[in-house]
């Protein structure tokens, strides 16, 4: 009957209408307003026909009207959910998950048929799914639940795995390769899809069981439960491999948190420990949303480096390279160690006696030693040349991708003209603008002359000491230095450059003025024998060389008085003849005035002191240790950065911002917010569904990946997705988890039980307490009812019986006695016309309390409410309330007996009060609304 009717097609018309989560044209497919056709239904209903039939020539029909029921519900259509649930669809899908070939179409394609059923089973878990999105009330999914034969579900999914793993990986232990995300192979092969699609179905349908249990977990309170079918989950074959597999994170959209799954692309498997390491280090840590969006851009980034390494994988050279380059920063360390380990034991000196220390002639390095050196080079340069290329191949070409997006007219070149002599000069200069490449070609440049001048001279091994920078590579402690003199390179460099203009102004005024007293100090050498001063000196007859001893000397040794010559008290001034003169003895320095009135040494010994302390004072003091200062601070800021970061990693989920407390009280194990990192809000699993959102097809996205992609992505006026330049991170669940949100709206059974228990037990010890103090109450009013009759019938009381009264006076006591008479039948009224109705009331609406928190036998609760007589007492004291005036004059009037009694009462009753509270948090914990609460609002005195 469907040859020519062309079903397919209208299938496929009717899904394209509804493309892009059309929420208008969903409802318009259900209701068209007067006479109606509900396609929805019909489409429902056409699929079960189908269903009767699967061969190779209907599967994909059967595929084509399931893509057409998805795109009726995602985003998602809560009408049509409700209406395909109302139909025999989720039976109809649960036949689909278990379909087998059938082995009587000798004729057909079989990998062809094969593959078609692998799609129909994946698309009818994907149409399931669809059925629970952003769904509120439990009918949905406790239809899906009812029609699914979850047992055969994960048969299915153990049968499942023979397929897609190879069979030498059958037996493999699930723990080694498994916790990793599959290869590009596995990923795509049918069953795995299948695997995947079933396992994020069976993880869905979790949260919508009766009690709220684990699937992994046991029924509640021995109760037949939804959970009770997936108590095989824990025992899948390869359950490992699929958790790894399936990412599951939260998202916002409405104002309330969803449940997302997908299944992690292959990709993600090539994002590096050094790519999370600079993510985690890098991040934009200002406020939450700084820090958001800032890690959105740089997931976006880290995609294409996934991309980029998937393409390198491919090939054969690179796999080739991967291997030899195992380790490879550690080995070439240890290599230039062993060279320069021989260079220390090898060269010597011919001449012991150091006759011609100047030559070099005289300086060996014996065979043994050169070969081993000549051999260790070798191998160094090829490591080196194994180093370069992986870095280039894998990070520097990346980067240079990066930084020609940051220019206009670089993009236009790198676009426009690729492959011309401007790309290439383009390419070349932003590559030598990356230090590490460049540090790298310095060891292979280094490695190069010594291997070419080492017949000429052996010394030039000594070029190989530079590998041992390498060092600050494999210590995270030494990059530590080379970050914090990097860091604040800018200020540094300005500083020195400072310091080195103060030194040169220092050298021109000592050319000036001691040209004659700057010389190094004086060497000694072999035997103690001391060189002529002048041998070893350094006369200031030019600047540059007062400026290099002025470097030489005020760096090195801190003081620019020691390159001057020493002077005696009393020299002369260079060049001047001494004439004898008088002074005090001991103030030699301050000079004398000769017989000609000329000053000698003293102004020469003043001008030394100014131009050595001021040089001490402003170079040595201030401007080395503004330096240094520089240098320590960023140290400590550095440190400080990396404690704030170990703590905030520590104790501060970096997706939602909520604090470890939080979850620490929560938890039942003490695992919380461990547990929430990993699971719930795994910030590597949120980068992995951003690449998923790239690597799917937009046409294909469900209403949650729709929603986020719009977040993300814009699209221009040619139709070209771009990414946002300000990409909305609204969607990340920002100070709320649902995991808090589940726990404080439920509790265990047995945690509930007991909090029930203690709840009685306090209740019923305030009820005990507030019922004695309310008889205390009585007895005082009858006791002062019966005294205050007879004091009226005693007219005549002697004083002395007169003094027993408020006053002193029996008559005025009568009458004040006779004046209360309305305020203690008020009160006595009050208390017995009350007494029943309360305790009534308390009754009814405990058994409803306690109902709707599932205890439904008083004794379960360890007796709450159970003793009516106790509580309703504690009630009544509430009615106390409304003739607050009246017990007040009775107090005023000196009858502290009645007073004492209900303040007592009142304090027992704030107890009530506060544990009627409780009562009524934990039954809003519950989340009930039944409408057996709903009745008559309760008096004013319970609310």
């Amino acid at each position: 009957q469907l040859v020519g009717a062309h079903a397919g097609e209208v299938l496929r018309f009717l899904q394209l209408l509804c493309e892009g989560h059309n929420r208008e044209m969903q409802e318009y497919m259900r209701k068209q307003g007067g006479t109606s056709v509900d396609l929805v239904t019909f489409t429902a209903d056409f699929l079960a026909s189908v269903s009767r039939c699967i061969h190779p020539g209907s599967v994909r029909l059967a595929s084509q009207c399931i893509d057409t029921l998805i795109e009726f519900v995602q985003n998602p259509c809560y009408a049509n959910q409700r209406a395909l649930v109302d139909t025999q669809l989720p039976h109809l899908l649960n036949l689909f998950l278990h379909m087998e070939e059938d082995s009587t179409y000798k004729f057909a394609d079989r990998a062809r048929y094969t593959t078609d059923l692998e799609e129909l089973k994946t698309k009818s878990v994907t149409l399931l799914l669809s059925l629970v999105e952003k769904v509120d009330d439990p009918f949905i999914p406790a239809r899906i639940l009812k029609a699914l034969e979850i047992d055969r579900v994960l048969e299915s999914m153990d049968m499942l795995r023979e397929q897609y793993l190879d069979p030498r990986d059958l037996d493999a232990d699930p723990d080694d390769e498994a916790a990793e995300i599959a290869d590009e192979d596995l990923s795509e092969r049918g069953p795995f899809k299948v695997a995947c699609s079933m396992y994020m179905l069976v993880m869905t349908l979790q949260y919508y069981q009766d009690d709220n249990a684990s699937i992994l977990g046991s029924g509640a309170g021995g109760q037949e439960t939804h959970s009770n079918k997936f108590q095989g989950v824990k025992n899948l074959k390869d359950l490992t491999r699929l958790r790894a597999n399936c990412g599951f994170i939260e998202i916002s959209r409405g104002g309330r948190l969803e449940r997302c799954f997908f299944q992690i692309p292959s990709v993600c498997r090539y994002l590096s420990a050094m790519s999370k390491s600079n993510i985690m280090r890098k991040v934009d840590r200002v406020n939450h949303q700084d820090q958001m969006l800032d890690f959105v851009f740089r997931g976006q980034v880290r995609y294409e480096e996934m991309v980029h390494m998937l393409h390198l994988n491919r090939t054969m050279w690179y796999r080739v390279l991967k291997i030899l380059s195992w380790r490879i920063v550690p080995f070439f360390f240890v290599n230039a160690l062993a060279i320069n380990v021989t260079s220390l034991v090898g060269f010597q000196y011919t001449d012991r006696e150091f006759d011609t220390l100047l030559s070099m002639s005289n300086i060996i390095l014996p065979e043994p030693y050169k070969t081993v050196l000549l051999v260790l080079s070798i191998l160094q340069l090829l490591v080196c040349f194994v180093r370069i290329i992986g870095y280039y191949v894998e990070t520097a070409i990346l980067r240079v991708r990066r930084l020609v997006t940051r220019d206009e007219e670089w993009y236009r070149i790198a676009t426009e003209l690729y492959g011309g002599p401007q790309y290439y000069l383009l390419f070349l200069r932003l590559l030598v603008t990356d230090g590490y490449f460049l540090t790298l070609i310095l060891y292979l440049a280094s490695n190069v002359f010594a291997l070419a001048l080492q017949g000429e001279n052996p010394l030039v091994f000594f070029a190989l000491m530079l590998h041992l920078m390498d060092m600050f590579v494999l210590s995270p402690s030494l990059g530590n230095v080379t970050r914090a003199v990097s860091s604040r390179s800018q200020t540094l460099v300005q500083t020195a450059g400072l310091a080195f203009i103060m030194m040169y102004i220092y050298s021109a005024w000592g050319f000036r003025l001691f040209p004659e007293s700057f010389s190094f100090e004086a060497a000694e050498i072999a035997e103690g024998n001391e060189m002529d001063y002048n041998v070893n000196g350094a006369r200031c007859d030019t600047i540059w060389k007062c400026f290099f001893v002025t470097v030489d000397m005020g760096l090195r040794k801190g003081d620019i008085g020691g390159a001057l010559e020493d002077i005696q008290w009393r020299d002369p001034i260079p060049g001047q003849f001494l004439e004898e003169c008088q002074s005090p003895p001991g103030l030699e320095y301050m000079g004398c005035v000769g017989q000609h009135g000329e000053w000698d040494v003293g102004d020469y010994i003043f001008w030394r002191i100014i131009y050595t302390s001021t040089f001490f004072l402003l170079i040595n003091t201030i401007l080395m240790n503004i330096i240094f200062g520089v240098i320590i601070d960023t140290f400590g800021d550095l440190r400080e950065q990396n404690e704030n970061l170990v703590e905030e990693l520590e104790n501060k989920c970096f997706v939602c911002g909520l604090e470890r407390y939080k979850f620490e009280m929560m938890s039942i194990d003490g695992n919380g917010f461990e547990d929430h990192v990993k699971n719930d809000h795994n910030m590597w699993v949120y980068i992995f569904f951003i690449v998923h959102l790239y690597c799917k097809d937009v046409s294909e996205h469900n209403g949650f990946e729709s929603f986020v992609f719009d977040k993300l992505h814009e699209v221009d006026d040619q139709g070209v997705i771009h990414n946002k330049l300000t990409p909305d991170v609204s969607w990340f669940p920002t100070n709320e988890a649902l995991v808090l949100q589940k726990r404080l709206s439920s509790q265990p059974p047995r945690a509930l039980s007991d909090r029930v228990a203690s709840i009685s037990q306090r209740t019923t010890e305030f009820a005990r307490n507030a019922a004695e103090q309310l008889q205390a109450v009585l007895t005082s009013l009858q006791e002062l009812h019966e005294e205050s009759s007879e004091a009226a019938t005693e007219a005549g009381a002697s004083e002395s019986e007169a003094s027993l009264w408020p006053n002193n006076d029996p008559w005025v006591a009568h009458e004040a006695h006779e004046d209360h008479f309305d305020h203690f039948d008020m009160v006595e009224d009050a208390v017995h016309r009350t007494y029943m109705p309360l305790a009534e009331e308390l009754r009814r609406r405990g058994q409803m309390a306690l109902g709707s928190m599932g205890v439904e036998d008083f004794s379960e609760g360890g007796g709450l409410l159970g003793d009516a007589e106790t509580l309703h007492a504690a009630a009544v004291s509430l009615q106390f309330e409304e003739h607050t005036e009246s017990l007040q004059r009775l107090a005023e009037e000196g009858f502290d007996n009645v007073a004492l009694n209900l303040q007592l009462l009142v304090r027992h009753e704030g107890n009530v009060l506060g544990v009627m509270a409780e009562l009524h948090a934990d039954q809003e914990h519950q989340g009930h609304s039944h409408a057996s609460l709903a009745g008559p609002p309760p008096p004013s005195h319970l609310t």
